[in-house]
């Protein structure tokens, strides 16, 4: 799970073009509590920067608090995290980065990774004109079964 983890963490690492000062100010001290090693304060900041911040930036948002939970061992709460992060990244339109974080999703909550998957899957249906890759959803709804 550690490495599906650092590929968050590496798509995360810069704040998107069009963030004002105020917002760049807080994401840094919400990563600076972290790397300080302070994640009850970086939680707190990126709490407050969910809260306040415009919609275009809660996937960004939810996915780097939840690589703060994810970290301090808290995986229900950074799996929720992720889950709201792939809910902005699929209303953005952005189907590639909500695939990339369901497989992270699957290993914390895989009945949110399948649900998740099945909105993805009718995302990309209306936005390919009515066809999807049915070889991929397989793989990936079977890459959340559990060995018995």
């Amino acid at each position: 799970m550690a490495a599906a983890q650092a590929g968050v963490t590496s798509a995360l690492s810069r704040p998107k073009s069009g963030w004002n000062h105020h917002y760049i100010q807080q994401l840094m001290q919400a990563r600076q509590a972290y790397w300080q090693g302070n994640p009850l304060r970086a939680i707190q900041e990126y709490a407050q920067l969910i809260h306040h911040a415009p919609q275009r930036y809660l996937a960004d948002l939810y996915g780097e608090q939840g690589n703060v939970y994810y970290r301090i061992g808290a995986f229900y709460a950074a799996g929720n995290d992720y889950i709201h992060s792939v809910r902005n990244l699929i209303r953005e339109k952005n189907l590639r980065g909500a695939r990339t974080l369901i497989p992270i999703v699957a290993q914390i909550n895989p009945n949110a990774a399948y649900q998740l998957t099945i909105q993805l899957n009718h995302q990309e249906t209306n936005h390919h004109g009515g066809t999807t890759d049915y070889a991929n959803t397989l793989a990936v709804s079977a890459s959340y079964r559990r060995p018995f």
